[in-house]
């Protein structure tokens, strides 16, 4: 009867355990990963908008972060806006970006599930830069 006894606490201890561990993780480990989808220079070259690409796995699509800061700035962009599940045509996934001017940043795409521009215009500085979202048809990339 000890042995079942002992049998069933370590039982209990490793479940305890597991569990901890599986919080844990939950807590403080991101699963989705982020990498830069794209990087476009102003006209003078002076600023820069970075397009992150945002994964959180099968059940979720693709979340496509804009940033915008100056050229040789590496961390701490201005997050402008998002476009969550943004389709380029029927069978690519992405948003493309051009420059209309030194203050405004045109994020275009096919079609999206949802998009939000945080700040507009996003201040850079003494640059004020409008984001401008454009939904409709683009061509394919090669």
């Amino acid at each position: 009867m000890l042995k079942n006894d002992a049998l069933a606490t370590i039982k209990l201890l490793a479940v305890l355990l597991f569990a901890i561990i599986s919080i844990t993780a939950f807590i403080f480990y991101d699963i989705c990963s982020n990498d830069t989808f794209s990087t476009t220079y102003s006209p003078s070259g002076k600023l820069k908008v970075v397009v992150t690409e945002r994964d959180c796995g099968a059940t979720t699509s693709y979340n496509y972060i804009l940033t915008i800061g100056k050229y040789d700035q590496s961390f701490f962009l201005t997050k402008a806006a998002w476009v969550y599940g943004a389709l380029r045509n029927d069978k690519e996934r992405g948003v493309d970006l051009h420059w209309a001017s030194e203050s405004e940043v045109l994020v275009r795409f096919h079609s999206s599930k949802l998009q939000k521009i945080e700040q507009n215009p996003v201040v850079i500085g003494d640059k004020r830069i409008k984001v401008t979202f454009i939904e409709g048809d683009l061509p394919s990339t090669p």
